[in-house]
């Protein structure tokens, strides 16, 4: 794992795969969230996150300041897999 970052972004659901995918409000890349250990889908987000989400995934998106930690380098052209550590700032909004 590398080392851990923090990033304004907002988090949503793809509907095409159901996975959690970050946007990176800086850098307008968008990284793959998974669970922090890459190869299970659970505890993938932090509870303050999850609740905000719990409505309806695939219709909100929650802004907010996350810490993330990579699970490989970034490569030009490919998304970089994450997992979330920590949420803070948080806001719903629909899509």
């Amino acid at each position: 794992m590398g080392a851990c970052f923090t990033l304004h972004g907002r988090l949503f659901v793809s509907t095409a795969a159901g996975r959690f995918h970050l946007a990176d409000a800086g850098s307008g890349r968008i990284l793959d969230v998974l669970g922090r250990e890459a190869w299970r889908d659970t505890d993938v987000l932090p509870a303050a996150v999850d609740a905000l989400l719990a409505p309806s995934r695939s219709k909100i998106e929650v802004e907010g300041d996350y810490l993330v930690c990579p699970f490989d380098r970034t490569h030009l052209g490919r998304t970089q897999a994450v997992c979330i550590e920590d949420a803070s700032h948080l806001i719903a909004r629909g899509r």
